[in-house]
């Protein structure tokens, strides 16, 4: 399992500023959020389009692979007698 995600990509300024609206209200409420831009945006999420301008961090989310995790499963499963 990796922590942090992002989410919400935005792809124009207008919606990279809602989206600061929107990650300004949920740290205030005491989320961890904060939003990427740039190069710090490419440089956590590599893969994203060229028109993605900003994004919101959630450092502290999770999240996992699924294969390794179905493998995960599998194993377990088997050394449970299913």
């Amino acid at each position: 399992m990796s922590r942090g995600c992002t989410d919400r990509p935005a792809a124009t300024e207008a919606e990279a500023s809602a989206l600061a609206r929107q990650v300004a209200w949920q740290s205030a409420r005491g989320l961890a959020v904060r939003t990427l831009e740039g190069a710090a945006l490419r440089a956590f999420e590599p893969a994203l389009s060229s028109g993605v301008v900003a994004a919101a961090l959630y450092p502290d989310d999770g999240r996992i692979d699924p294969p390794h995790y179905l493998r995960a499963l599998r194993i377990a499963a088997e050394r449970s007698g299913a």
